[in-house]
């Protein structure tokens, strides 16, 4: 359940079926899942630094209006100058996608190795698809890739793939 809570953003994207919400059902009724404190876990930061960190990250995102694109970079030391390691990324991607009416987020990320991971989410295109032209893949509205090249190096291949 944490699974397909965290896949469709608490039951708030257009992969949240009929299906989904029955199995989800299925795993309180029959299996006692708590769905109030799995929904707390994927939403909740243990970490109070999160929310600078966060604010600093939304100071910095760039909007592509034509495109319907919205995306921000993150680097370790943007991490490292809030006392963070790569938990402070867990859901910021979701939280994004969640307040903006646009259609495509990416966040670019710098992993502790220097390469780039890409975080795709959207409410229509296909990120899937986007994701597979950098060896990733995922969902048709989530999806990931991990890069060699820096964040803003993986930034400007992304957008002209677009």
């Amino acid at each position: 359940l944490f699974g397909m809570l965290y896949d469709t953003q608490v039951f708030h994207t257009a992969s949240t079926t009929a299906r989904a919400l029955k199995i989800a059902a299925a795993c309180i009724e029959d299996y006692g899942v708590d769905l109030f404190a799995l929904s707390r876990e994927l939403l909740t930061h243990a970490n109070p630094k999160i929310l600078p960190f966060w604010g600093s990250v939304l100071q910095r995102v760039v909007i592509d209006e034509h495109k319907q694109v919205l995306l921000v970079t993150v680097t370790q030391a943007q991490l490292q100058a809030h006392g963070l390691g790569q938990e402070g990324l867990l859901g910021l991607n979701n939280f994004i996608a969640e307040v903006t009416p646009l259609d495509t987020v990416i966040v670019f990320s710098e992993d502790p190795q220097g390469r780039c991971k890409i975080s795709f989410r959207s409410k229509k295109r296909d990120v899937n698809q986007l994701a597979a032209q950098f060896g990733g893949g995922g969902h048709k509205h989530a999806s990931g890739a991990v890069l060699n090249m820096s964040v803003v190096d993986a930034a400007q291949a992304v957008l002209l793939a677009m």
